[in-house]
This record gives C-alpha cells, structure tokens and sequence, in this order.
C-alpha cells in the first residue's frame, strides 16, 4: 500500500468517529423588493464610508431590506463552500433585552436601539454537515461522482478539524501524528487549523460582506466583540455546538457625525515580492 494511501486512509476512518447530527440550513427569504438594485455608488465609495457606529436611533429596519441583506451576506466564499456558521437575527424588543444582558459597557445599548443585532454563531463541528454539503456541490455541478465532490468529507476533515466536541482533541493529536510521518515521507500536507479559528476565519467573511451591505443600502453598523460568552450562550439558548466571535448591530445612526477611522500607511501593510 503507498504511504500516501495510506496516511488518508488513516484520516477518514478517524474522521468517521464523530456523531452525526442533523443540519438545519438557514432557508432562503424571499425578496419582493426590487427598488434598490443599482446602486450609484462604487464599490470604492462604499468601503470608503463604512464606520462603526456608536449611536443607534430607535428607528427599525424594513423587512424586506433586512432579508436582502441576509441573503447577499451568504454569497460571502467560505473554505469549501461550507458556510459553517448560523445566524441569530433580533429584531424583537424583548430578545433585544435578552441579549442586552450578555453585552458589556455600551454595547448593551447598542443591541437595545439598533434596528437589528445579528449573533453569528460558528459551528465547531462542521464534519456534522458533510452529507448537506456533498449534496449542495452535486446540485451545484449538476452531476454526481464527480472526484473532488467524493473527496470533500475528507478534505473538510484535514482543513477544519471540525469534529465533535468528545472526539476534538483525540482526533487532532492523532492528525498532528500522522501529518509528521507523512511530512517525513516528503508529502505536501496543510497546517493543523484550530477548529475555533477555522470557522471563526470563515464566518468573518460572511460578516464583512453584511457590513458593506449595510453601507451600500444606507445603514450604519458596527461588529462587536464587547460581550460575555457565557452569557451570551445562556440567555440566547445557543448549542455547545457552536461558538460566538461577533455581534453585528445594524441600523439608522442616532446623528450624522460619524467618524471614518484612518488606517496605517500602505507600505507599512503590504510588502510585494519579497518580505520588508
């Protein structure tokens, strides 16, 4: 048997230890409002003009908006399109104040004023979506047995390291073991992810993509990462399962002072072709 073979094979039945648990895709919302489809404003302009805002009016956001921008932030790339996050969208007044409780300092009233607070929730144990999102590439491709799509429970188990919670850490020393003999053997192997970094990477896509969203429709927001965890998964009943990185509030600024941050040099960020 080649080593290389052989070390996969390793992988996948380890792999195959997680529980399966079913998965519940966020459904598509429906848009009826077509009135905003051409935007005037270039894509320079609008990253240009997003800010955080600190001061939120009362003032809800539209349905129909708010559904539009869900919906374009799930079109954000993801590590083999495995979206691996939920998203927990307030709007009521009283699971505002719910979740007033897990923030800290002036978030609280953030979540409170903001027309919409969105908990993104990323879920730690992805390998739990596999089937889902074998069959959402076979829809994509039109076709089954294709190579790649019969490989993809594989590849996300190399990538995320995204099992259940039980078996996390034993599958993780086992890969680290056996990515160093492979690695012996010359085999070109990715790093060993986190699980919480993996997915936390992943759903910060999606979570920029809604932030320039809100801009090009008119809104203010600000990412909030101001809040007690514990809290947070105890008074919005969230699953083991997941882990929250960001709280994202969206709405209609209290005045029209905002401040745009500046940003380092260029030449302090990028260095092309070669390191300094």
């Amino acid at each position: 048997m080649r080593p290389n073979y052989f070390f996969f094979v390793l992988i996948v039945q380890a792999a195959s230890f997680h529980i399966k648990t079913k998965f519940i895709r966020f459904s598509p919302l429906k848009l009826v409002d077509q009135n905003q489809k051409n935007w005037p404003q270039t894509f320079e302009e609008i990253n240009k003009s997003r800010y955080s805002c600190k001061d939120f009016s009362t003032k809800p956001v539209p349905l129909e908006l708010l559904k539009k921008l869900l919906i374009n932030s799930q079109r954000a790339p993801s590590s083999f399109n495995s979206q691996p996050y939920k998203a927990l969208v307030v709007t009521d007044g009283k699971e505002k104040a719910k979740l007033s409780r897990a923030m800290m300092g002036a978030n609280k009233k953030r979540v409170l004023d903001a027309g919409v607070s969105i908990v993104y929730a990323a879920d730690l144990n992805i390998l739990a979506k596999k089937a889902e999102l074998v069959k959402l590439f076979e829809e994509s491709s039109g076709k089954k047995g294709n190579p790649f799509i019969s490989k993809l429970p594989l590849y996300l188990a190399i990538f995320s390291s995204g099992h259940i919670r039980f078996v996390r850490p034993v599958m993780r020393a086992l890969k680290a073991f056996v990515f160093s003999l492979a690695r012996r053997l010359g085999m070109e192997l990715p790093p060993i992810n986190d699980p919480q970094a993996w997915v936390f990477k992943n759903t910060m896509l999606s979570v920029q993509t809604l932030l320039l969203n809100a801009t090009a429709c008119g809104l203010s927001s600000i990412a909030m990462e101001g809040f007690d965890p514990r809290k947070m998964r105890k008074v919005m009943k969230i699953p083991r399962r997941y882990s929250v990185p960001v709280v994202v509030s969206i709405g209609y600024p209290l005045a029209e002072n905002k401040t745009v941050s500046k940003r380092y040099s260029p030449s302090s960020i990028f260095n092309i072709n070669s390191w300094g």
